[in-house]
């Protein structure tokens, strides 16, 4: 028997299910399933093919079980073929129109094609169905921010805490602080959102400041030298045992939501982190003895964020930056991905500037000292935002909600520029247009 995670074996044990009941669209369906997750992770477009083969197989065997349809749904969608797959979620829905969750698959469908009014609409007609659906509500909260609309986003982006594994993060028996005026301690829980969520958030701690009797960070060991130069920050610990008595906790990403901060509002146009200064004038020497730009890059975010399969993409698909010459690439990677450097179409310096991985302020050091930094959507783009350095930030389609659905700058940092897929999967596209902007600007820096 397979054990829970083991996508192999479960692959396995669905075939043999399969091979002795050919018949069942209930193995059908499961085995399909199996191989979304599996081709989704390894990004193999085989894998997604025989599920979808599989999953279309089951639909045939058993054409009034709404259930594989949704399965159908999300197949397709996983692969990019949007428009199929929302067919798909209106048959779920035709066949059992109780089903939430088709619902919400089928409005997060219609949104990722564009169509975000009717997403809206669809999303609006669940939650009349169901009021407070998670799920529906966050959904629809990512569309309304995505169109431009973050006050009347915040509220529905809240629901992503009452999802279970929102409520597996949180402090047990500390209740979540909404803005109300807090005489005691609050805790700013880090661990309940992911680095980059925590660098973005903190900018807004001398603005809540004074609604509480004292701010309390918890947060990851790496992250302490970086954070400890926020202003307003009482206290900053790194596990739960050393925590002081709180009256509240938050997560870093709802205290904008809290402020109730709209476009004008998010407008970071001025640097909340800085590198250490004696490291950076230490650093800057020896990027000085570096000859033409210095590039940072970064090509995988946080592995277990359920997005990532998404948002990062291999250092391969950065190839056609190979053909801007004069740049010193710089690898600013951490984790296993680090290994790919070895295959990276240029050649790529993973010391002497950084040590990957190490401790946020040392990456911060390094940031201080590029040309440019350029990477997915992921913790380093959103430090070098705090640190106003220059970012290229490759973006998937469809984005998550902070990025919106257009235009190439972000209100959250003036110093990040967005280049966007052009379809979904689309990662070539977005370095070309890349390779051609660095070509652009390279005279500039040369003369510098």
């Amino acid at each position: 028997m397979a054990v829970r995670g083991d996508l192999s074996g479960a692959i396995l044990e669905f075939r043999e299910a399969l091979r002795l009941v050919p018949d069942s669209p209930q193995a059908r369906t499961n085995l399909a399933n199996a191989l979304t997750e599996a081709g989704t992770l390894a990004r193999d477009p085989a894998l997604l093919a025989e599920a979808i083969q599989q999953q279309q197989a089951a639909a045939k065997i058993a054409p009034d079980d709404p259930r594989i349809r949704r399965n159908l749904g999300n197949t397709l969608a996983r692969a990019f073929f949007l428009d199929e797959a929302a067919a798909a979620y209106r048959a779920a829905i035709s066949l059992d129109p109780s089903c939430i969750s088709a619902r919400v698959d089928l409005g997060t469908a219609i949104a990722a094609l564009g169509q975000y009014s009717e997403a809206l609409a669809i999303l609006d007609e669940a939650l009349q169905l169901h009021p407070g659906d998670v799920e529906a509500r966050f959904a629809r909260g990512g569309v309304k921010m995505a169109i431009g609309d973050p006050v009347g986003a915040w509220p529905d982006l809240e629901a992503r805490f009452d999802r279970p594994e929102g409520y597996a993060r949180r402090i047990p028996g500390v209740p979540i602080w909404k803005g109300e005026p807090c005489s005691g301690a609050l805790v700013i829980h880090g661990a309940m959102e992911g680095v980059g969520d925590l660098i973005q958030g903190l900018r807004f701690v001398p603005e809540i400041r004074s609604r509480v009797g004292s701010v309390v960070l918890l947060c990851r060991p790496d992250l302490v030298r970086l954070v400890s130069q926020v202003s307003g920050l009482d206290r900053i610990v790194t596990d739960l045992s050393t925590l002081p008595p709180v009256e509240k906790q938050v997560a870093p990403m709802s205290l904008p939501a809290i402020l109730g901060v709209g476009p004008n509002e998010m407008r970071g146009e001025t640097a909340y982190l800085s590198g250490q200064t004696d490291v950076v004038t230490r650093l800057r020497s020896i990027a000085a003895t570096l000859p033409g730009l210095k590039v940072g890059i970064v090509w995988q975010g946080n592995p277990s964020h359920p997005n990532d399969p998404y948002r990062s993409f291999p250092i391969t698909a950065m190839e056609p930056l190979a053909a801007v010459p004069g740049v010193q690439w710089v690898a600013l990677q951490w984790g296993q991905a680090i290994q790919q450097a070895d295959s990276a179409p240029f050649p790529v310096r993973s010391r002497g500037l950084t040590d990957p991985g190490s401790d946020w302020m040392d990456t911060a050091n390094a940031v201080s000292v590029l040309d440019l930094v350029i990477g997915p959507d992921s913790a380093l783009i959103h430090l070098a935002g705090a640190l106003g350095m220059p970012a290229w930030l490759a973006l998937s389609t469809p984005p998550e909600w902070r990025w919106t659905v257009s235009c190439e700058t972000t209100p959250w940092y003036h110093s990040v520029r967005l280049f966007r897929q052009p379809k979904p999967g689309d990662w070539r596209s977005v370095f070309e247009q890349m390779a051609a902007a660095l070509a652009r600007l390279q005279p500039r820096w040369s003369s510098a």
